[in-house]
Parts: C-alpha cells; structure tokens; sequence
C-alpha cells in the first residue's frame, strides 16, 4: 500500500502515466502578470479556500486520526465509539478550518515566491538547460521554505485545534482555549513542539509540492507555467499522489509532534523524544494509524489541489482563463 502511489509517480515523471496534454491555445506559457497586490489578494484567496473547503469535508477523519496518535490503547473502533458518544465529530473544525486557510493561503503564494526567486538566483549563477524551467533542486527547496513560513505563522493555531479535539471543552472557543493553555502552562505552550513539527514540514512540504509540481509539468507538455490550466481530475490524481508520498515519509514525526502538543515529553528535542517514545513503547507506536493518515492525507490534498486550482481559474490568478471563458474558447476553436 505505501509503496503503490510511489510507483505511480515513478511512472507519471517517466510517462508512463497518461494525463490530458496543453491544449493547443495554451502551447506556449503566457507572459506572467505583474505581481502586484490585487494578484497577490486573489492568489492568498484561492488557496486559502482550498485549505478551509479541504478540512472542513475531512474533519472526522483528522479527529479520528489524531485521537489513535494520542491514545495508543485504542483501537479503531474504540476512537469511532468515544467520538460519537461525546458527540465530537467536529470538535475543534473551526479553528481546523482557520489555520489551513491560514496556512495554505501563506504556502501557496510563498512557494510562488521561493520558486521564482530560487530560479532568479540560479540564473545569474550561470545559464539553465532550460529559460522557461524551475531547476528541480529548486522546487524542493522552494516547498521546504514554503512549509516552514507557514508554520511559524500558524502553530498556535495548530496547538489550539488538537486540543479542541482532544482536551478543551466542547463548547469553548478557540479564543478562550488559546488563553486557558496561556494562563496555565504558559505562552510557551503554544509553541511546544514547534522544532518537531518543523522537522515535519520541511521534508513533508518539500517532497508534496515538489511531487505535484513535477506532475503537473508533465500534463503542460513539460511547460513550467503556473498560468495552465488543470482539469479537475488531473489536479486531484496529482494532489492525492504528492499527498501519499509525502505522508508515508514523514509520519513518525507527525506522531511526535501530536504527544508534544498534547504535553507529553515537554522539554525534550525531536531526537530525545523520538527515544524516549522508543524506549517505553516500542517502534510501532510511531506508526500508529499510519494507515488512515495515508488515506486522510491523499483524501484532503486530492481536495485541496482540486479546489486550489479551480478557485485560481475562477479568479484568473496568473492570468488563467476563466472556466466559463475557456468553454467558449473552445466552442469556437471547434467551429473554426
């Protein structure tokens, strides 16, 4: 099961997987809008409604994920029983939904901005094999930095959602649980775990978006321009593929992450409390619901690259097409 979606994206960079080619208006990439504050407006909207739309259709699944990382005696069942007698499906879903807004709406535009700025930099170190291409080194990079930006913008908010969906009363707001962990651990609780959950992200966020980008270059006839369009189903193979990848990469660290938030080893650096959960529960207790992770990962990036590129079409980030324009582009090519 790990080992399949990684033979699929093996097979789609070498083109053994089929995918929609550029039509024939889109051959050639357009000239990129100039980047100014209403491009940057719309592009931050997108893809913050991808990440909102992706969690939100998705949040018994992450209540249920997070509950097996964190009560390592419970079985499946177990979780899906305790969940539903306390009524808890969606404990925790609005502050879910606003930081992955919050983070896909500060990931999307930053990687925008790393890719660029990385391909610039590379430039004036000498020439590209290709003017018009991303060197690949550089779309990992790129993702990395992306990842960690949003990350230490976000992480109280993260801290805040497991704890709705774990420990915080059902009826408390994200506010006040904010303030409750601040007056009575202090506000450095909020940030526990941030060096493991950035240990996370920058391999997780490099190897999704540096995944995806690499198959969604090869559905553009290998054309390195954010402007073409996707259809709906290739965005959503692509965003469930990348998801998986990197998922099944960096679970362990997810896990470690999770038992820091909840307090558990406070104190301790990643390397430390990866032993120590080692020690006293074994090497399995890492994996603990890895499988509904892959699942909930592919489930929630299929979602959200879907959505991520509709909303730059219907927004016309990057000087797309509008999908109500593009049908009548190609209603006219056909009758010429």
């Amino acid at each position: 099961m790990i080992w399949f979606p990684m033979l699929l994206l093996v097979a789609g960079a070498h083109g053994g997987l089929r995918v929609t080619p550029a039509r024939p208006h889109e051959a050639h990439a357009k000239p990129r809008p100039s980047q100014d504050g209403a491009h940057r407006a719309r592009h931050f909207a997108a893809s913050a409604l991808a990440g909102a739309a992706g969690v939100t259709l998705l949040a018994p699944v992450e209540v249920i994920r997070i509950s097996l990382m964190v009560n390592t005696d419970h079985s499946l069942r177990d979780a899906m029983k305790a969940l539903s007698s306390q009524g808890g499906w969606f404990r925790g879903n609005t502050a879910d939904t606003l930081a992955a807004a919050l983070k896909v709406g500060v990931t999307m535009p930053a990687y925008a901005f790393f890719k660029q700025a990385l391909t610039h930099a590379a430039r004036r170190n000498g020439p590209l094999q290709d003017d018009h291409t991303t060197p690949r080194w550089a779309t990992f990079a790129a993702g990395a930095l992306a990842g960690a930006v949003a990350t230490a913008v976000t992480f109280p908010l993260d801290v805040v959602r497991t704890r709705l969906a774990m420990a915080c009363p059902v009826d408390m707001n994200i506010a006040t649980c904010m303030i409750l962990i601040s007056e009575e651990e202090g506000k450095r609780a909020l940030y526990r775990g941030l060096s493991a959950t950035l240990a996370g992200v920058l391999p997780f966020s490099s190897i999704k978006l540096a995944t995806y980008d690499i198959l969604r270059r090869g559905a553009t006839a290998g054309v390195d321009d954010s402007s073409q369009s996707l259809s709906v189903a290739q965005s959503a193979l692509f965003g469930a593929l990348a998801g998986s990848v990197a998922a099944t990469s960096c679970f362990p660290l997810e896990v470690i992450r999770r038992r820091q938030m909840m307090g558990g080893f406070a104190g301790l650096s990643t390397f430390a409390a990866t032993s120590a959960i080692i020690k006293a529960e074994g090497v399995s207790v890492l994996f603990n619901g890895v499988g509904l992770n892959i699942v909930k990962v592919a489930m929630s990036n299929s979602i959200g690259f879907a959505f991520y590129e509709l909303a730059k079409d219907v927004l016309q980030v990057e000087g797309r097409t509008p999908p109500w324009k593009t049908k009548s582009v190609s209603l006219a090519c056909s009758k010429a």
